[in-house]
């Protein structure tokens, strides 16, 4: 049994009431269905130690079969980013900015990955560093998405008006 908060008015201070564990799975599930939903996957990773915490909608996110192992560790995940990006994407978690103790640091970045089929998928990881002191390495909570088909629409985009801009100009008007 946990313990939660309630408020039933803004008036009223917060009341402490039992959880049950059958609330727990039902907000789990909730949480579970609507991440799928989004093709959102979150995940957390401790600086001290580069531990990894992923949720399982990783394994779609990432195209992992159903019985290979999440990535616990940071070295496990740089291993899936594409080549080209790793060390941009590594230098800038390295170079997050030291704020205040208790104050969080946003930060995104958008880099490529590579399945174990071989495709190439485009993600986009928005999330914030939280640290409990000034010596405190800190915790990154994120959350990343498959942005793959907005990133090939652009570069669509791109080259149609590339296309349109070359006919205007060729053209006798």
């Amino acid at each position: 049994m946990r313990w939660a908060a309630s408020r039933e008015s803004a008036s009223l201070p917060a009341a402490i009431r039992p959880v049950s564990r059958s609330e727990i799975a039902a907000s789990e599930r909730r949480y579970r269905t609507a991440m799928h939903a989004a093709g959102l996957s979150a995940w957390e990773m401790h600086q001290a130690t580069e531990a990894l915490i992923v949720s399982e909608s990783y394994r779609t996110l990432f195209d992992l079969p159903p019985d290979a192992p999440l990535p616990t560790t940071i070295a496990e995940l740089r291993a899936m980013v594409h080549p080209d990006d790793r060390e941009r994407v590594y230098r800038g978690r390295l170079s997050l900015p030291s704020w205040n103790p208790g104050e969080t640091v946003p930060f995104e970045v958008s880099y490529r990955i590579i399945t174990p089929s071989g495709e190439i998928r485009w993600m986009r990881t928005r999330g914030e560093l939280v640290r409990a002191n000034a010596n405190d390495p800190g915790i990154i909570y994120a959350i990343t998405r498959d942005i793959t088909l907005l990133v090939e629409t652009e570069a669509r985009l791109r080259e149609s008006e590339e296309q349109f801009r070359s006919a205007f100009d060729d053209s006798a008007i």
